[in-house]
């Protein structure tokens, strides 16, 4: 079972790798929903959140409504 706790918007990539997704909806207390580009295709698929672990935000991948006006 796993203690992190996911919210809609986190990074997330499974526990053995694979590409980094976001979390879209938490679909029940086992399952947790995300997409993911691979190319220009989006994927979206169900994981439990015990496969899952956090992916901390890069500088470079944040976006700010506030820098982006300047």
């Amino acid at each position: 079972m796993s203690s992190e706790q996911f919210n809609e918007g986190d990074l997330v990539q499974l526990k053995s790798g694979g590409p980094v997704m976001t979390v879209t909806k938490a679909t029940g207390a086992n399952s947790l929903t995300c997409k993911w580009f691979e190319g220009s295709s989006v994927h979206t698929d169900y994981f439990p959140p015990a496969a899952l672990r956090k992916v901390p935000e890069r500088a470079d991948q944040a976006t700010s409504v506030g820098a982006a006006a300047k």
